[in-house]
This record gives C-alpha cells, structure tokens and sequence, in this order.
C-alpha cells in the first residue's frame, strides 16, 4: 500500500521592475533601497524573485548599467537569495531570477 505524501508548496515567483535612469542609477537611493527592501522580504517568505531592468530608447546601447544594478542587487541580498543562471538581456529588458539560500 502506498503512502500518501503531501503536495509541495509551488514556488511563487514575485517582480521587482526598475528602469535605468538617474533615480535608480546615481541619484536619490530611494527607489533601489525601496526595491531591494521589498526583494528581501519576497526571498524571507520563500518566494523566487524575478528582477527585470527595463531600458528605454539609447539606454538599450548600454547593458553594462544594467548589468550594475542586477550585480549591486546580488550583492545585498547574498545573504538570502542567489542568482539563479545569468541575467537574459532580450529585446528591452534584462531579466535575472533570484531563488532564497
């Protein structure tokens, strides 16, 4: 007779969205403490996050900032989530995905 087994929790996967540009990049800290903060509370619940840079008009021939911010972003979350795989940089957008340790 076989046992029972009960179902595994499916892992979620939460967005945190940001654009290139001076209020995420050099400017006012706000807006990437805000979404690193809200990262770190989706990898405490157990949920995978997804980052997505969005790059708009000439920021496209500049993936190297996007690529910062998605390695400034794995350096302060390290603690609770690694990166899983490589940031994709398709069309508009750079994609990384972040599962909890």
């Amino acid at each position: 007779m076989r046992r029972a087994r009960k179902p595994g929790r499916p892992a979620q996967v939460r967005r945190v969205t940001a654009r290139i540009n001076e209020q995420i990049g050099e400017g006012p800290v706000h807006d990437y403490e805000w979404k690193r903060n809200q990262a770190l509370a989706f990898l405490e619940d157990g949920s995978k996050v997804k980052a997505i840079v969005f790059f708009r008009g000439r920021e496209r021939e500049h993936p190297e900032r996007g690529r910062a911010l998605i390695d400034r972003l794995e350096a302060d979350i390290g603690e609770l989530g690694k990166l899983e795989g490589q940031p994709v940089f398709e069309s508009r957008t750079m994609t990384a995905v972040f599962t909890p340790r």
